[in-house]
């Protein structure tokens, strides 16, 4: 969705463009993958602005990535190149709903369902709170 190195002004362009296509589109599916992104370039505008914010952007970026499969597809985004046309996702990541780890207060954090975004928090956590 974005190179880790973009600078503040392409990703306002994009964010526009992504408001553009929201506004004008009509099918649902597309409006969710356009409203995906816009909220994505939100949390990278918000971390570029924000001081020692750019590190934190780069960061988002590459969390944002982790559901990529093999062929450079979002976990379940149409992909020619896996088995049944659609992404497989990360095949390295535990199965959804596996436990990853835990925040600081020891609740657990867990690899989201298939069809829950990996850029939504409350999917990876077991109770939606962080």
């Amino acid at each position: 969705m974005t190179h880790p190195h973009e600078d503040l002004a392409s990703l306002i362009g994009r964010f526009l463009a992504y408001q553009d296509e929201l506004e004008r589109t009509e099918h649902e599916d597309q409006r969710a993958e356009f409203e995906r992104r816009r909220n994505y370039m939100i949390t990278l505008m918000y971390y570029m602005i924000t001081p020692g914010g750019e590190r934190y952007a780069k960061m988002a970026a590459i969390l944002a990535d982790l559901d990529r499969c093999e062929h450079g597809r979002h976990q379940n985004d149409p992909c020619f190149s896996c088995p049944d046309g659609w992404s497989t996702g990360n095949l390295l990541l535990p199965a959804p709903g596996e436990r990853i780890g835990v925040n600081h207060a020891g609740a657990p954090y867990i690899r989201p369902a298939r069809n829950r975004s990996f850029s939504d928090p409350d999917a990876w956590t077991a109770g939606g709170n962080l």
